[in-house]
């Protein structure tokens, strides 16, 4: 079961109300249907499908197709790649949130998909949302609506803009079906890559001109971060005659009178060359990615897709460029040899909780790469190894296979050498021995012979 969250304006009351819920299954063998968290506000909801990311998803959730894809996150602030947002949409600060597929998710899967909740306005509906990726990139989204069916009927893709800023995006789209969901997909990249940020999306009957823009919750100050109305697409335009809808519109997005604080949890402030985990926590250096060391609690510093394959005498390159893979003694060099830098992240210092299981931190020369002086339970660079680990046991597990396979090999093949060895000598003393006659005929004397 899946928990998603629903809400209906309730209009023209006044005073005491009752509420009832009424719910049908669907016949089917082990479905149900529950509630959880009621509350009632004296302002308007949001619409389904809009949302501005500051509390939350507003039911919109990462696609659970495929385990290696790219994740979206809520953020706030600057991105680690240059030309990512600095603020947010809504608010124009660096507190506010929005969503950003970061580009140094290294997934095997190089997309992140963005599904929206089953929505029902039609069958002409707008689509509207800020989006920001790195200008030049080739970085781009792909707006797709599907039916229950998961057919496509609508699909449409958005290039970078011509500048690195929040683009305003808006589609009328036309001749919906009765119900549908819509889906981000956001792409880093290849060539060049670039974080893909979106922000208030907005989703509503009608054509986009009806409507009113998004708007921000607190007073706008003077943005630094002018926006553009006309993106560049990759889509052919709508040729369909608009159709005429008999559809109640659905409450539209009301103005409250009650004053609403928004409270921003406080987030990590990740700086250049470290990585940010995602969890308003914790920022690990470049260094230390996908080095088989879960620095993240949640595990985002080893979510790499496989590709740190390298050698011993090499080091992982998170960038990949110049390669994914480069000498060990071009770190703590003094010079850059990763494009972002990774390969003098972790130089002059122990970062915290750089040695495990009670390994000590060695620093032997200004500027060089921490090593860890390992106790005698734990190995491993930085003593991740535990003996007596699944790893160590894998190890351990391995070799004694191998003993226990070749030793009795070994042993066979002495024990044939041996035999053969015997077979052979006792065969040539045979056929060499001399050769006697033991006839009493002949060994008699003659007058003892018979004739």
């Amino acid at each position: 079961m899946t928990w998603v969250s629903g809400s209906v304006n309730l209009l023209g009351h006044q005073g005491p109300l009752a509420v009832l819920f009424t719910g049908t299954t669907s016949g089917d063998h082990d479905t149900a249907v529950a509630v959880d968290d009621i509350q009632i506000h004296e302002e308007s909801c949001l619409p389904a499908g809009s949302c501005q990311f500051e509390e939350d998803f507003c039911n919109w959730r990462n696609s659970a197709n495929h385990s290696g894809e790219m994740q979206w996150y809520r953020n706030s602030g600057a991105t680690m790649t240059p030309g990512g947002p600095s603020v947010d949409h809504t608010q124009n600060t660096e507190g506010g949130i929005y969503l950003l597929l970061d580009s140094q998710d290294l997934s095997v899967l190089q997309n992140g998909y963005l599904d929206s909740e089953l929505l029902s306005y039609g069958p002409d509906a707008c689509f509207r949302m800020f989006y920001q990726m790195t200008q030049g990139s080739d970085a781009k989204i792909d707006l797709w609506v599907k039916d229950l069916s998961k057919v496509i009927v609508h699909k449409q893709t958005i290039s970078a803009p011509e500048k690195s800023k929040w683009t305003l995006f808006k589609q009328d789209i036309k001749n919906l079906p009765s119900i549908y969901r819509i889906r981000i997909s956001g792409h880093p990249g290849k060539l060049r890559k670039s974080d893909v940020a979106i922000d208030d999306i907005e989703v509503f009957a009608g054509k986009c001109s009806d409507g009113p823009l998004p708007t921000s919750d607190v007073p706008a100050t003077a943005s630094a971060h002018p926006t553009e109305s006309t993106p560049r697409t990759l889509a052919p335009p709508e040729t369909s005659p608009p159709s005429e809808t008999t559809t109640a519109e659905p409450p539209t997005m009301g103005s409250s009178t009650a004053s609403v604080e928004t409270v921003t949890p406080p987030t990590a402030r990740c700086g250049p060359g470290e990585f940010d985990c995602r969890d308003d926590k914790h920022c690990v250096p470049l260094g230390l990615l996908c080095d088989g060391v879960r620095d993240c609690l949640n595990g985002l510093d080893e979510k790499c897709g496989g590709r740190n394959q390298c050698e011993k005498t090499l080091a992982f390159c998170p960038s990949g460029s110049p390669d994914w893979c480069i000498n060990r003694n071009f770190l703590c060099d003094g010079h850059n040899d990763c494009s972002d830098g990774s390969d003098e992240t972790v130089c002059g210092s122990c970062p915290a909780s750089f040695c495990l299981n009670g390994g000590h931190c060695n620093v032997l020369a200004a500027g060089e790469r921490p090593t860890c002086t390992c106790p005698d339970t734990a190995s491993g660079e930085r003593c991740e190894l535990v003996a007596g680990s699944s790893a160590e046991l894998q190890i351990h597990s391995s070799a004694a296979t191998a003993w226990a396979i070749a030793v009795p090999v070994v042993l066979l093949c002495v024990g044939v050498v041996i035999i053969g060895f015997h077979y052979h000598r006792r065969r040539r003393t045979l056929l060499s021995a001399p050769v006697f006659l033991n006839n009493p005929s002949y060994d008699a004397a003659s007058d003892e012979a018979r004739i």
